[in-house]
């Protein structure tokens, strides 16, 4: 993969990251059909993770390890969580109500950070890949 501003060239495609109404998809070709079971707004957050992997230079290996660790905690649905009310004041397609837990990660206030950096996708990413890179057998992610 390659960063090129605000995309990813991947197989010879380029695919746009992060970009509001824009999700990670080829020209022509209708996210929802790209991975069964999540629409444009899951592949849209997919997409938000790898750009932070690729800002943050992790490799191909932790974009992934992050990717699949929302699609396990979140389905890649952005999280607001009835117990935590500043985290419905912003944006976000799914809410629940697991203790404090909130975002694509269901990262907790404790060790997280601030609703604001758990309720964005990039930001969470962020914490979630620093989070694994720094823990034991974690050094290979860079």
């Amino acid at each position: 993969m390659i960063a090129l501003g605000g995309a990813i060239t991947a197989g010879g495609r380029t695919f746009s990251l992060g970009v509001p109404g824009v999700v990670c998809a080829p020209a022509g070709v209708d996210p929802a059909d790209l991975v069964e079971g999540f629409g444009p707004v899951q592949v849209s957050n997919a997409a938000h993770i790898v750009a932070a992997g690729v800002e943050m230079g992790v490799p191909v290996r932790g974009q992934v390890v992050a990717v699949a660790t929302a699609m396990q905690e979140s389905s890649l649905l952005n999280y607001a969580n009835t117990t935590v009310t500043e985290s419905l004041t912003r944006p976000h397609e799914a809410v629940g109500a697991d203790h404090d837990s909130v975002g694509l990660f269901q990262q907790r206030a404790a060790g997280w950070g601030p609703v604001t950096v758990r309720m964005d996708p990039r930001g969470s990413a962020r914490c979630s890949m620093n989070a694994c890179c720094r823990s034991p057998g974690g050094r290979r992610c860079r």
